[in-house]
């Protein structure tokens, strides 16, 4: 019964297309404080990290003239 849940649950999580990610800003703001700008699927996030805590401060759209750019390395980021 475990085992059938299981394969269930792969079997969705396969279906799902892979998400491009990429970084496209890392910015240093204070002693252990750093910002990235990150886009995915289209979205760009604005994270904020230090050593204890990772937070998400704004998401939108990513504007029209960096989508077609193609500069930066592409990841392949986990289907969550």
């Amino acid at each position: 019964m475990m085992r059938e849940a299981l394969l269930r649950i792969r079997d969705l999580w396969a279906r799902r297309p892979a998400r491009l990610m990429r970084v496209r800003c890392v910015q240093p703001l204070s002693s252990g404080v750093t910002l990235y700008a990150i886009d995915i699927d289209g979205r760009r996030l604005l994270i904020g990290a230090s050593a204890r805590s990772i937070c998400v401060l704004d998401r939108y759209p990513v504007p029209a003239c960096q989508q077609t750019a193609q500069r930066e390395p592409v990841l392949a980021a986990p289907n969550l």
